[in-house]
């Protein structure tokens, strides 16, 4: 499904929020390296599907996987001085990749 990782973020999203998910992202290429396939983000952080507003594609789930997911939220808020990532961990496949997808399109013009 993903040959390299893809991050979807709506171009409409605020600014605070893209700075979060850049610097997230970052940290999760760095931890968890080619276990990552996909990052889906919600436009806003208060937008949510099923408690979450970020959507993390993985190879396969574990608790370690998680941890270190955990670790990122925490270390991407405290860097950039925000709060508010919720992710989701699914594989691919996973029914919600459509979710955040319809979800995370900007609205029509």
């Amino acid at each position: 499904m993903f040959s390299e990782l893809a991050m979807l973020i709506s171009p409409t999203a605020p600014k605070k929020w893209i700075r979060l998910l850049d610097r997230f992202k970052s940290l999760l290429t760095e931890k968890l390296g080619d276990q990552l396939l996909g990052l889906i983000a919600l436009r806003t952080p208060e937008d949510l599907i099923y408690g979450g507003n970020v959507l993390l594609i993985v190879r396969k789930r574990s608790l370690d996987l998680a941890k270190k997911v955990a670790e990122c939220v925490s270390e991407a808020q405290k860097t950039v001085k925000a709060e508010g990532l919720s992710p989701l961990i699914v594989e691919e496949g996973d029914e919600l990749i459509d979710a955040f997808t319809q979800e995370g399109r900007p609205p029509p013009s």
